[in-house]
């Protein structure tokens, strides 16, 4: 039996990060083992199942995504109890999938194994996590920020599943002092998305171009559904974000605008393409570009790798450029991206836009310039370190 499930990512969100993880994963876990059976299964609204293909170092890989709502995973749950209570046949399709897996990886999105987005995060990923381990498998957490657990539901279910994994790696050391408390041995892993290849595509940049993501969540404080996120940490980010980009064209730079989180045919309420797109109606310049087709996370990644340095404020538009060893500078909504700008070495390279004010934005900019004329350093340091990157997974 060669079958493999993993829990937490997606390969065709709007959201180009978390397939960024799915596919780190899935290259990072044929790298090791060489699986024939990839089943990514995800809590959707409705049933579904569909045939996906990823390439991953040129060699295409067949991977099934299967689709279950709440109720799928919390009747699983009572299944996986009668067959382990009362030696009953799996009745359902998802328990099936679950007993029938060789072992089972779990990604949590990268950072949803925590309580800071609300009660609803953190029990929908208890959920498939429970059940996981009610199938008796090995179940493996792969690179992923653990924590922070501020309640008390939150830290009792985390503690109830991290006791019961056949292994942990963590991506940051923010989750570590959880770990070591509960006595949970642990290992250090850098974020899946590194080991995503990037794919060539037709889309030219310019030279001397700087990139930037910008984030339409918190360029349109869209926010009220992010429990940790306060709407005054980021009232100044729309501000910043247009006089980073005068800055830059007043320096001589080609400035590239990424989206990174974004829908072309169905706009989302947080999405990126569309606070470009404003961003280009008000200031009108020659050197201004930006990205405006559906290309997918590998397609983005090999765009970013083409600039000269890179800001981002989606943390894995961050990571396809440190990955691909272009100088890149976070702009950074929360304490993940410390973590994980850290794991490059590169943990100085981050400005925390939390922290803005209209009597700061021009020290933030100025922060950041200072790293832009240091990017050819920075280079050299970012290919040493990805020359050595690699990901040893234990079972």
């Amino acid at each position: 039996m060669n079958n493999v499930v993993i829990l937490g990512i997606k390969l065709d969100s709007a959201n180009r990060g978390v397939n960024a993880l799915g596919i780190g994963a899935i290259s990072a876990l044929n790298e090791n083992f060489n699986y024939s059976n990839y089943n990514i299964v995800y809590i959707s609204k409705n049933k579904m199942f569909k045939k996906q293909k990823i390439t991953v170092n040129n060699n295409e890989i067949n991977v099934n995504s299967y689709g279950f709502n709440p109720v799928d995973f919390i009747y699983s749950l009572l299944d996986l109890l009668l067959v382990n209570f009362m030696g009953s046949q799996p009745k359902s399709e998802l328990s099936r999938l679950l007993l029938n897996s060789q072992v089972i990886f779990d990604v949590n999105e990268g950072d949803s194994f925590s309580d800071i987005y609300g009660y609803k995060r953190i029990i929908r990923h208890s959920l498939d996590s429970y059940a996981a381990i009610l199938s008796k498998n090995k179940l493996v957490f792969l690179p992923q920020t653990i924590g922070p657990f501020n309640t008390k539901i939150g830290r009792f279910l985390a503690k109830k599943i991290l006791k019961n994994l056949s292994s942990i790696y963590v991506r940051d050391n923010r989750g570590i002092k959880y770990l070591e408390k509960w006595g949970i041995p642990y290992k250090l892993g850098i974020d899946m998305a590194t080991f995503m290849f990037p794919e060539k595509t037709e889309f030219e940049v310019d030279k001397n171009t700087v990139g930037l993501n910008i984030s339409g969540l918190l360029y349109y404080l869209d926010i009220q559904n992010y429990g940790n996120l306060k709407y005054t940490e980021f009232q100044y980010y729309k501000e910043f974000s247009l006089k980073l980009i005068d800055r830059l064209l007043s320096n001589g730079y080609n400035v590239l605008l990424i989206p990174h989180t974004y829908s072309v045919e169905f706009p989302i309420k947080e999405d990126d393409l569309r606070a470009i797109k404003d961003i280009v109606a008000e200031i009108q310049h020659e050197n201004l570009r930006y990205v405006s087709k559906d290309y997918n996370a590998q397609q983005l990644k090999y765009i970013i790798s083409k600039t000269e340095f890179f800001m981002g404020a989606r943390m894995h538009s961050c990571i396809a450029g440190l990955s691909t060893s272009v100088p890149t500078v976070g702009l950074a909504y929360s304490y993940k991206f410390k973590g994980t700008f850290d794991m490059f070495d590169q943990g100085n390279s981050v400005v925390d836009i939390r922290e803005l004010t209209q009597d700061n934005i021009s020290e933030a900019i100025n922060d950041i310039m200072a790293h832009i004329q240091k990017k050819n350093d920075t280079r050299e340091k970012l290919k040493k370190f990805n020359e050595d990157k690699g990901l040893k997974i234990e079972l």
